[in-house]
């Protein structure tokens, strides 16, 4: 399975411009799964944007990951039923614009991780603890392939392989 990873700045004529310290807009432009349309996705240039509140972080979107389960989430009877009009993906890059007091993170980091509402739109929340500073010398696009992909893998690892400090492993087929 591969990761997509796309960047919006490579999508210019839908972004709006947003120069450091300005405030979160209303709404924004966003993807989202949408049963009602045939392939199940959608576009919305009105989607409310995320609120600041004293639980999450919200992310300008940098670069965000698709994954094969950002495909087959809104197929699925029950869950898909709940991200139905919600914005697609959950792996983002970006920089932090609101940050609750005491979270670890303030406005302008660079951070990646996994969003609570939805990645493939121009803001994203996340919780403090499922977010970490992106490092210099990592691009946006770079670190959004990072959360889905990276975690499975070092859970094959590390939790199914039983892999122990010392060991050697073959990967194979991790080419992307």
């Amino acid at each position: 399975s591969s990761v997509r990873v796309l960047c919006p700045s490579q999508f210019k004529p839908l972004l709006r411009q947003q120069s450091k310290g300005m405030s979160i807009p209303d709404t924004m432009r966003a993807f989202i799964y949408d049963r009602a349309d045939p392939s199940g996705m959608g576009f919305r240039a009105d989607f409310p944007a995320p609120k600041p509140c004293s639980k999450f972080v919200i992310v300008k979107v940098c670069a965000a990951a698709l994954n094969p389960v950002d495909f087959k989430i809104n197929k699925f009877p029950v869950i898909g039923r709940t991200y139905n009009q919600k914005p697609i993906g959950f792996d983002v890059s970006g920089e932090v614009v609101h940050a609750p007091e005491a979270c670890g993170f303030q406005q302008g980091d660079e951070v990646f991780g996994f969003a609570k509402n939805g990645s493939f739109a121009e803001y994203a929340e996340a919780e403090p603890s499922k977010l970490a500073k992106k490092p210099a010398a990592v691009s946006h696009i770079e670190a959004a392939m990072l959360p889905l992909a990276g975690c499975t893998s070092l859970q094959a690892v590390r939790d199914v392989g039983n892999v122990q400090e010392g060991d050697n492993i073959l990967v194979i087929g991790a080419s992307g």
